[in-house]
Order: structure tokens, then sequence, then C-alpha cells
């Protein structure tokens, strides 16, 4: 049917249609912040993220939305039959920031540069990589310790962006990219970006003239930026603060489910990890203290989202259920798309067999096997971790009723998935 005919059959039906992106305008986020570093083997904070991996950067591949892995620098790969080596195929339209066009030089140069940092937050990924080649101006090889059939989902994580080769000194002080957003320029405290003109994601994303991040660590203070329209959107509202966003008539909150976890110390909450797999009230803090935006976890960080999710049987004490009285000693952790992905940033549980199965799940490609193998390292992590992982907890952003953004959004970071500069647009 032609975009005219199916407009007006939606019409008839009362169904909506999409509304279309359209171009302008400045985003202004309100971010928790430790400061401007473009270095990637730093984890990033949640303001570094949006800026590197969400503006200013690009990865090899990238997840989008819906979870499917698509090449973002790479135009393709192909991986030999054991998985072991992986061949990319690079784009020919890529331009840095500073005039320099992209090419496989960059790739294997980065790529060498996480590889030999042995203190990088990419260490988990870059350790497999035994051997990195440049097999022509497009073209990359990449060959690994040992198999890995996801290997190309981890060259999505945002420690692994791509800097300019012979130039990542000044990359990294100065923010030199492929992203759809260039640095401007850093004003009390902001850090100002702006759209790149033939961009070879034009007409895909990118969808804002500028973007400004504003550095606001607490989160009263990002209500209240937002609440007075400083800024058009915050990431990370507080779980007690939702109530309150959900009445007001300018304010929408952007929820997204993924696999983020809420993690307990033992050691942090002085009690046995034991006790508190027992007694802790699962149910209890995702309705009252997450407001029912999450779910329940049985203390390992595989998700309902993800492929191989298993179910583990937690014990329970007989007396009465422990309920946090706040969020003050938890912490969250992001979550991965695959279970590999997740494993392998995991602080696991250091037993051999343990080790064994993580290395028979990467080279094993039969499905049937990698829900076994999964599985019983599911099992391993909630009986003999170190953490407690008592829930779920969704992605849950506010943002002013004039921004836009798409029926789906990305669940791997606060605002989809770190990147509503390319995703989202004005109305």
């Amino acid at each position: 049917m032609t975009s005219g005919a199916l407009a007006g059959v939606l019409a008839a039906t009362g169904v909506p249609l999409q509304a279309q992106p359209k171009r302008g305008g400045t985003l202004r986020l309100g971010l928790e912040s430790n400061g401007i570093s473009w270095d990637a083997r730093q984890v990033f904070d949640p303001l570094m993220r949006v800026a590197a991996q969400g503006c200013v950067f690009d990865c090899l591949t990238e997840v989008t939305a819906q979870g499917q892995l698509v090449g973002e620098l790479a135009e393709s790969w192909e991986g030999s039959v054991d998985a072991t080596v992986w061949t990319f195929t690079l784009r020919s339209d890529v331009t840095f920031h500073n005039g320099r066009p992209f090419g496989a030089d960059d790739v294997v140069e980065s790529l060498t540069f996480y590889q030999r940092s042995k203190e990088s937050a990419a260490i988990p990924f870059a350790c497999q990589m035994k051997d990195i080649q440049k097999l022509g101006d497009r073209k990359v090889r990449i060959t690994l310790e040992e198999p890995n059939a996801d290997f190309p989902f981890l060259l999505a994580d945002p420690q692994l962006v791509i800097y300019p080769a012979r130039q990542m000194g000044e990359a990294i002080t100065r923010g030199i990219g492929t992203g759809l957003y260039r640095v401007a320029q850093e004003e009390d405290g902001i850090l100002k970006l702006e759209r790149v003109a033939g961009h070879y994601k034009d007409g895909k994303a990118g969808w804002f003239d500028a973007v400004e991040l504003h550095p606001i660590s607490d989160s009263t203070a990002r209500m209240t930026a937002l609440l007075s329209n400083q800024v058009d959107a915050v990431g990370d509202v507080p779980f007690d603060a939702i109530p309150y966003l959900k009445g007001r008539a300018d304010i929408d909150l952007a929820v997204a489910r993924g696999t983020r976890h809420m993690v307990l110390d033992p050691e942090e909450m002085g009690a046995p990890r034991d006790v508190l797999r027992q007694e802790i009230d699962r149910e209890g803090i995702v309705t009252e203290l997450l407001h029912g935006y999450g779910s329940v976890a049985q203390d390992h960080p595989i998700g309902p989202g993800n492929t191989y999710y298993t179910e583990v049987e937690v014990p329970v004490s007989e007396g009465p259920k422990l309920l946090l009285k706040d969020l003050s000693r938890v912490s969250f952790r992001d979550g991965r798309m695959t279970e590999d992905w997740m494993f392998s940033t995991l602080k696991h549980p250091d037993t051999p067999r343990f080790k064994a199965l993580l290395k028979e799940a990467r080279a094993t490609t039969d499905s049937k096997r990698r829900g076994e193998i999964y599985a019983e390292m599911q099992k391993i992590t909630a009986e003999e971790g170190i953490e407690v992982i008592p829930a779920f907890a969704d992605y849950v952003d506010a943002h002013r009723k004039t921004l836009i953004h798409p029926e789906t959004i990305g669940a791997l970071a606060s605002l989809d998935s770190s990147r509503i500069a390319e995703r989202w647009w004005f109305a």
C-alpha cells in the first residue's frame, strides 16, 4: 500500500501512525557526572556514556532498541566455523570530525590500544583478542584466544569506541570521533555538541541540531532542573519520585525493562549472604521500593529478557521477610544483551567449573546445549556468588512532553541505551 492509502486506513480504524522524526532544536540533558573524560579505558559515567557512545564516537557494531545486532562502523562481518577468526568489512563513507577518513588502521590501533591497556575497563573483551590484522583499507581480521560465537556483540560495548589512528592522544583529550555530534565547547561545566553535516547516518538518526549535557549529580537537583524547564530530559529518576512525576501534565516517563539489576553487598549490609538470600523480601522490594518498576531476581544477573534465562530456586526463611527501608545501601548494575557479555563483566564465582562452562558456552553454537550451560552458570552464580541480586530494576527516565521517542526504546542503559541524542526528536 502507498503511505497515503495506509494513512487513510489507519485514520479510519482509529489507530494512530507513529510520529515521524523531524530535524531541529537543542536537546538539553541533566546527567550524573564525574567530569569530562573521553578515555574509554575508564568506565564512562552516565553523562560520558551519552556523550561518547551516544554522540561523539562509534563502535564497530550496535545493538538496536529492539535488541538486534547491526553494523555501525562495520558494514558486515563473518566468523570462521569454530568462531575463532572474525573478519569485518568496514564502511567506506565515514569521516572523523577532524576531516580524516575512517579506515582499517583506526580499528587496528584502537583495539590494540585496549588490548595492551591492562587496567582498561575493556579488558574483559580485549583480552579475548589474540591478533588484530589489517587485510586492506576496509577489512580487519581479529583472531581470538578461544572461540566466541557472540564476539560481534562485545564490540558494541561503550568501552570499545574507535579513535583515529596516530592521533589517539589528541582524540582522547579533545573528543574526536566519527559520531553524529562533534564537540563544540565546554562552558561553565556544560558540554556542548553540534550536529555533523553530511554524516553517514543522515536520514536515519541524529535529529537535533545541537546537544547540551548538564552535569547534575544530585538526583533532587536533576528533578528540579527538569521541572523548571532547564533541561528537557533526565536519566534514572529516583523511584520514590515516580508517583509525583506521573501526575504532572508537562512530564512523561520513558520506561525500559531490561536486565539492570539491584545489587546488595553482604558486607555493606552487615549480614551473611546466606541469611540475606533467605530473608530478603524480593516481592516487597519490587512493589514498595521500585513502585512496581522491576521484577524479582534470583541472585544471578541474567533476566527474563535474555535468550537463555533460567529461573533458579531461592531458599526462603520460614520467619518474617526482611524489607529494606530505602535504597541508600543498594547499587544498580547495567545488564548486557547476551549471557556471555554479562558473565564477561561480572565478578563471578572463581571456580574451575564456572570458568570451564564459560569457555564451553562461547565455543558452542548449538542453542540447546548453550541453554543447558547457561542454566548451570546461573545456578552456580546464585548459589556460590559474592553478591545478592534480589530484583531487576527498570530504567525510568523523565522528559518534557515536547520530546518524542520511538515506540521501542533501548534497555541497555538509561535514556534509550544512552542513544537519546541519536533516536529522539522534538515534536
